[in-house]
C-alpha cells in the first residue's frame, strides 16, 4: 500500500486493464444491437475491428509501463552495483 501512496507502484496499468475490458462489453452490446437493428457489416466492425483496435491501443499504453519498470529495474541493479564496488577496498 505504501508503493502506491509514494508512486513507487503504478495503479495506471491496472486502471487500464479494467477499462479495456470495460470498452470491449461495450463493443459487443453495440454489436448485438446493430444485429438487432439489421446492420450486420456495422455489427462486424463493432464485434471484431474495435476491440483490436482497442487492444492495440491499450497494449502501446503499457509498454511505456513495461519500459518504466524496466528501467527502474536497471536503476535498482546499478545502484546496488555502485554500492559493493564503493565497498571494496
Amino acid at each position: 500500500m505504501w508503493d502506491v501512496l509514494c508512486f513507487r507502484k503504478m495503479v495506471t496499468p491496472s486502471l487500464l486493464q479494467l477499462l479495456f475490458w470495460l470498452l470491449v462489453a461495450l463493443c459487443l452490446v453495440k454489436g448485438i444491437l446493430d444485429l438487432l437493428a439489421n446492420a450486420p457489416l456495422t455489427a462486424l466492425v463493432w464485434f471484431v475491428v474495435a476491440p483490436l483496435i482497442l487492444r492495440v491501443i491499450v497494449e502501446l499504453l503499457m509498454c511505456l509501463f513495461a519500459i518504466n519498470n524496466q528501467l527502474n529495474d536497471l536503476r535498482h541493479l546499478l545502484g546496488q552495483a555502485n554500492h559493493t564496488e564503493k565497498k571494496a577496498p
